[in-house]
């Protein structure tokens, strides 16, 4: 897996609060994340073929310039049955890997009990829309004083990148749920293009003042994780103010003004949809 440099090009006034930095951070925290959710799962399945029955789930978090994996029982008091961790950079070659049963740290505690409010939510209210052909992935993250689960929506079918129908659940630092929101108001999916479609330039989705002024976490996380697979070069997220250009191949984010982005464009090919 490749693994790309970020910078960040403001054309816009600077702020003395740049919200910019936080998005990029959060998205890039979600992207580590889920990349080593994906990895570690591919290793679990290969590693620990004989444990595939026992899983319960899994999540993944941040430590020690680590980023761990676990995978839990499916008992009602579930245990750790495998942990796999990798260096921040993400590289499979510094993969470390164990399996054997031992309780949760107080952290994977709190991580799995946010997890498990979320995943009832997700099963006992229609606030959580579905969709034919995706499932739902929960990243849990927590400090000393607040949780937070993510709520993502993955294509369960070749070929296509999803955007929307994400969700984002606020906890306390006691665990109890605080608030919850969509972070997009419907889901729009984009075909990664065949090798004998016409280039196309750029994709883009339209945020409203729900979603948001600039690019989200969840966009750029999404962008990261499937950019190995799509043929364009760019996304564009536009709002009512600014445009978001995410290029895939440099992780550079670059936010214009509506008004100042309408000057630098011009007869360009997009696929994608409105929020």
């Amino acid at each position: 897996m490749v693994f790309g440099w970020l910078a960040v090009s403001l054309t816009a006034p600077a702020q003395k609060t740049n919200p910019i930095d936080s998005i990029l951070g959060e998205g890039l925290a979600l992207y580590r994340l889920e990349t080593a959710s994906w990895l570690a799962t591919e290793t679990f399945l290969t590693k620990y073929r004989d444990q595939r029955g026992n899983i319960g789930g899994y999540f993944s978090y941040e430590m020690n310039n680590r980023v761990q994996c676990v995978f839990f029982s499916k008992a009602e008091e579930p245990v750790v049955i495998a942990a796999i961790s990798f260096d921040t950079s993400l590289n499979p070659g510094t993969i470390v890997a164990y399996s054997y049963k031992r309780a949760f740290t107080n952290h994977e505690r709190r991580l799995y009990t946010i997890r498990r409010n979320a995943l009832e939510q997700i099963n006992s209210d229609t606030f959580f829309a579905r969709y034919e052909h995706t499932s739902f992935n929960l990243v849990p993250v927590a400090d000393s004083s607040c949780g937070k689960v993510y709520i993502l929506t993955e294509p369960e079918v070749d070929g296509v990148v999803i955007f929307g129908n994400d969700y984002l659940l606020q906890y306390s630092k006691r665990d109890s749920l605080l608030a919850r929101r969509a972070l997009h108001s419907g889901i729009i999916p984009v075909n990664f293009g065949k090798e004998t479609d016409p280039e196309l330039i750029q994709t883009f989705h339209f945020h409203s003042r729900e979603a948001g002024t600039f690019i989200s976490p969840t966009d750029i996380c999404t962008l990261m994780l499937f950019r190995r697979f799509a043929r364009w070069k760019l996304h564009t997220v536009m709002s009512k103010t600014h445009v978001s250009e995410w290029d895939l191949e440099s992780g550079k984010l670059t936010i214009h003004t509506r008004g100042e982005w309408s000057k630098l464009n011009s007869n360009k090919a997009f696929v994608g949809g409105e929020f």
